[in-house]
């Protein structure tokens, strides 16, 4: 059974992102391309190496996960079953991840950039020469300059000076006895 990690009152789905695999019976009586949250189905048995069995399946994703999320968190239920009796139980998280195809394939379509340039008017440039010439010529705009005029006496370290010199001429007086 395969199960949503959050409640399931949260879904805007009644639907997992996992197909029902090929040629498998349903025996729950849903009719759509996915695995209903909650839906059980039997895993086929095929024998391994050495002998022993073994239950594999492939569940392909949907193409496009649910509306407005980039990932999916969802949880497969194991339970082992011997006729009608429990033997044993696990679950297996599984995160699936939104994979576009900007990462799919990072390498640029060479045809597409040089038909956009011939159509917007630009040019396709090859080397680094090219790129020199380019930039050599873009316009530099050079605005007016601005100057800024500060007074003498506006400044702080010329007040910080003459304070200080009133300072030293004050206790000057008053160590000679003139204040």
């Amino acid at each position: 059974m395969i199960e949503p990690q959050t409640s399931l009152n949260d879904l805007e789905s009644n639907y997992s992102p996992v197909r029902w695999p090929d040629g498998k019976p349903r025996e729950s009586g849903e009719t759509g391309p996915f695995i209903a949250w909650g839906e059980e189905f039997d895993l086929p048995r095929s024998d391994a190496a050495g002998g022993k069995p073994a239950f594999a399946l492939e569940m392909p994703i949907a193409d496009a996960l649910t509306v407005g999320s980039a990932s999916q968190s969802l949880r497969v239920e194991l339970t082992a079953m011997e006729e009608f009796t429990q033997v044993d139980s696990t679950s297996l998280d599984i995160q699936i991840l939104h994979d576009p195809f900007e990462q799919q394939n990072p390498f640029p379509n060479h045809e597409l950039l040089a038909s956009i340039a011939k159509h917007s008017g630009g040019q396709v440039i090859t080397d680094s020469t090219q790129l020199a010439e380019v930039l050599r010529d873009v316009p530099m705009k050079v605005g007016t300059p601005i100057v800024k005029k500060t007074p003498l006496w506006s400044t702080w370290w010329l007040w910080t000076w003459l304070l200080g010199l009133l300072s030293v001429e004050w206790i000057w007086r008053r160590v000679v006895g003139l204040a």
